[in-house]
């Protein structure tokens, strides 16, 4: 009489297909993770580019919306003034100020460069979140004396 039955798996069987699963999951969680570092980086950099993009584009609405943009529009000590509206970096931020307010219009911002020559505005904004990420930067040019 045969005492052994041959149903089931044998130790030795669970062992190796537990080990196989194991580097399975484990190559599955790498690949995950991965993915989601290249996500959050990525997502930074979208989010500086438009924040960046945001500022400059509120910076030219108000110098269009000026009646003399050429006599209006000037700079002091890297500080760009557009009629009552002062634009200046300030600790890593682009603030827009206006009747002894502050406005934070942007974050991360590492230059701040607004340059007229030529009846030609030429505005810079160039930001990075940490020292290991992508500079992110735009420039804007506006012929001021043709906008009257």
């Amino acid at each position: 009489m045969n005492l052994r039955c041959n149903k089931g798996f044998t130790l030795i069987e669970c062992i190796v297909g537990l080990a196989v699963f194991a580097v399975i999951v484990a190559a599955a969680m790498n690949l995950y993770r991965f993915g989601y570092r290249l996500y959050l980086l990525s997502e930074t950099e979208v989010e500086l580019e438009q924040n960046i993009r945001i500022a400059a584009g509120r910076i030219v609405n108000q110098i269009r919306a000026l009646d003399n943009p050429s006599a209006e529009v000037s700079i002091k000590n890297n500080q760009l003034m557009v009629g009552p509206y002062k634009y200046y970096t300030d600790d890593d931020s682009l603030l827009e100020y206006k009747d002894k307010r502050a406005n934070e219009l942007a974050v991360y911002i590492e230059r701040f460069e607004p340059v007229i020559k030529d009846g030609m505005l030429s505005l810079t904004i160039e930001a990075r979140k940490n020292s290991g990420s992508k500079h992110e930067c735009v420039t804007v040019s506006l012929f001021i004396d043709s906008l009257q």
